[in-house]
C-alpha cells in the first residue's frame, strides 16, 4: 500500500476566489460527484483526470475526534486498483488532512503508478 500526505489549511474556490470553510471544502473535494480532486497521480502512462471519471466511486461521510471523517473509494473496473481518500475536518481548527491510499486488489500486478 503506498499513501501520500498533504495537508491543506484554507482552500480557494476556482469559480470565484472565495475563501471556502474546511467542511464546504471537503464536501467539494470529497464527494462522488466531484469533477478534479485535489490529487492526481499516473497510470500505465495516462493522468488520472482521463482515467478516473469512469472509475466506479463511493463516498462515505462520519466522525471522527473534533471533526469530520470522509472517505472517497475509486475503482478501475478492469485490474481492481483501488484509490482511497480518506480526509479528516477538524472542526476546531482552519484545517482537512488527508491520505491517499493505493491498493491492489486485482490478481494480477498493476501498471506502473506515478
Amino acid at each position: 500500500m503506498l499513501g501520500l500526505a498533504v495537508v491543506a489549511i484554507s482552500a480557494l474556490c476556482a469559480a470565484g476566489d472565495e475563501e471556502l470553510s474546511n467542511f464546504a471544502w471537503a464536501d467539494r473535494a470529497f464527494s462522488e460527484e466531484v469533477a478534479t480532486l485535489p490529487f492526481s497521480f499516473v497510470y500505465g502512462g495516462q493522468p488520472s483526470s482521463a482515467l478516473l471519471p469512469a472509475w466506479e466511486r463511493r463516498a462515505e461521510v462520519g466522525t471522527a475526534d473534533g471533526g469530520q471523517r470522509r472517505i472517497l473509494t475509486l475503482t478501475d473496473p478492469v485490474t481492481k486498483l483501488e484509490v482511497r481518500a480518506v480526509a479528516t475536518v477538524f472542526g476546531d481548527t482552519p484545517g482537512v488532512d488527508w491520505t491517499v491510499y493505493f491498493t491492489n486488489n486485482g490478481a494480477a500486478d498493476t501498471p506502473i503508478i506515478e
